[in-house]
């Protein structure tokens, strides 16, 4: 029976960790989107008001993809890089090493770098 309660509370666990990191990715990504979305929109804007060529060459649904399109990879770029660095804080937590010991990260580093350079 304690076994049972034991795999429902990891399970609780894991679900508030899921929870927790897709929660972080999705407010990174929208942070990251919203700064692409403007800057993208003044370029998009200053290109349409000042560029005859610009604005005789793309019509409506041309502008607005490219305005919306860096929006959407910085989204998605942000919100991955975010859930790989959840993994990897997870990880490190779980194998007992402190997320801050740079000494670590380098040892990971090292070892990635060794393992790409094996032919």
């Amino acid at each position: 029976m304690s076994t049972v309660k034991e795999r429902e509370q990891e399970e609780e666990q894991r679900r508030q960790v899921q929870e927790q990191c897709t929660s972080e990715a999705a407010t990174a990504g929208f942070k990251a989107a919203g700064a692409a979305l403007v800057a993208a929109a003044v370029a998009v804007g200053a290109a349409n008001t000042y560029a005859p060529g610009f604005r005789r060459a793309l019509g409506i649904s041309g502008k607005t993809a490219l305005v919306v399109s860096p929006a959407f990879f910085m989204f998605f770029l942000q919100s991955e890089l975010q859930l790989h660095d959840c993994t990897r804080r997870r990880r490190r937590e779980l194998a007992g090493i402190s997320p801050a010991s740079p000494s670590a990260a380098v040892t990971g580093l090292c070892q990635a770098f060794i393992l790409w350079q094996r032919e």
